[in-house]
């Protein structure tokens, strides 16, 4: 199995098994070491409903305690939980009172047991979940291993917020880091990954938003009726100014301008969401200058996270404004090469 993985996936699973984190995975991949990550992922799922039913039907304190599941995960559950039959009621009188000054019997030590052992391979099955998903995006590129390589503390870091991951979304959203990180160490650093934790729902949704806007890390001033018409008003740009998203906003004279990629000649290609404004002119000094507000560099590391359309209306009028400064002005679709780099198609000019 492991020949068969590209070497930057092996790379990554050496790397988390270093830092004690893909518990689960190493322990499934014992028992069968020819599953793929498909194979894990549905392997993954049926843990996780069995996990659930088991936790549903948790046994009256006065049972004795069977695990409820099956295979290797039952044998798990049940090495786990047979410490605490040996709990004595001297050293489980500190904590264990009730109201009615009884102690804490075996038969509720073996289920608090049970429950802790559940909540913590729920936390390992969304960590496993993310790395499949990293995995999966890695599987569809031909990557070179990165000389740079990912820092312990980040991957550290990266398990707990993972583990507390509520839904495929989110646990997508973490897989999709680690992919990136793996490809380019530094991509995202732990500010980021802080702020990615603690971001909300409503937050995120504004973040998606923003990032349809976004042209080449600036957000374009010179239409604001249209940025407000869809919800991007002054207001909403200062919010996100104060997420720590954006800078510039406030001033109302800040400016961008543009730079050329050829001595030659002027020529500045602007990624946007997919598509690209490609700039040219014959003068290599000319200048073109828009009024602007810029991404800071958090905010850059999440737009690389960010699948947002660009709005088209946004990219014509942006692309108006260029011409109106003697450029020639072209917009095309970007699309991926089988070696990962770019090409540009239906280009037509503005």
């Amino acid at each position: 199995m492991q020949q068969s993985l590209s070497p930057i996936v092996v790379r990554l699973r050496e790397s988390l098994a270093r830092v004690g984190v893909g518990d689960l995975l190493s322990e499934m991949e014992v028992g069968s070491p020819q599953a793929g990550p498909d194979q894990a992922m549905l392997a993954l799922t049926r843990l996780e409903g069995e996990l659930e039913e088991a936790r549903t039907r948790m046994p009256p304190p006065s049972r004795t305690f069977v695990p409820p599941v099956q295979g290797r995960l039952r044998k798990w559950l049940g090495r786990w939980v047979a410490a605490s039959s040996g709990i004595t009621r001297s050293e489980s009188a500190p904590a264990t009172k009730l109201a009615d000054s009884t102690l804490l019997s075996t038969a509720m030590a073996q289920r608090l047991a049970q429950r802790q052992v559940q909540q913590e391979i729920q936390r390992e099955l969304r960590i496993s979940k993310a790395i499949l998903m990293a995995e999966s995006e890695l599987a569809l590129g031909s990557f070179l291993l990165p000389s740079q390589w990912i820092d312990d503390q980040w991957l550290s870091r990266w398990s707990g917020y993972a583990a507390n991951a509520r839904s495929e979304m989110m646990l997508n959203l973490w897989g999709k880091i680690l992919a990136r990180e793996a490809q380019s160490a530094g991509s995202f650093d732990l500010r980021t990954l802080d702020f990615l934790h603690s971001l909300s729902g409503g937050e995120a949704e504004k973040i998606a938003r923003l990032m349809t806007f976004v042209v080449a890390d600036i957000v374009f001033r010179g239409c604001d009726f249209l940025l407000a018409d869809a919800g991007v008003s002054h207001e909403f740009l200062l919010e996100m100014q104060h997420l720590g998203l954006l800078f510039g906003v406030e001033a109302n004279n800040f400016t961008v301008t543009l730079t050329s990629l050829s001595q030659d000649r002027f020529e500045a290609a602007l990624p946007a969401s997919g598509q690209m404004l490609v700039v040219r002119s014959s003068n290599p000094l000319q200048c073109c200058v828009l009024p602007s507000c810029k991404l800071t560099p958090m905010g850059r590391q999440i737009s690389r996270l960010v699948e947002a359309e660009a709005h088209r209306g946004y990219l014509q009028k942006l692309g108006q404004a260029i011409r109106a400064q003697g450029f020639d002005v072209q917009l095309g679709r970007i699309r991926r090469t089988a070696d990962q780099g770019i090409t540009l198609c239906d280009l037509h000019s503005i």
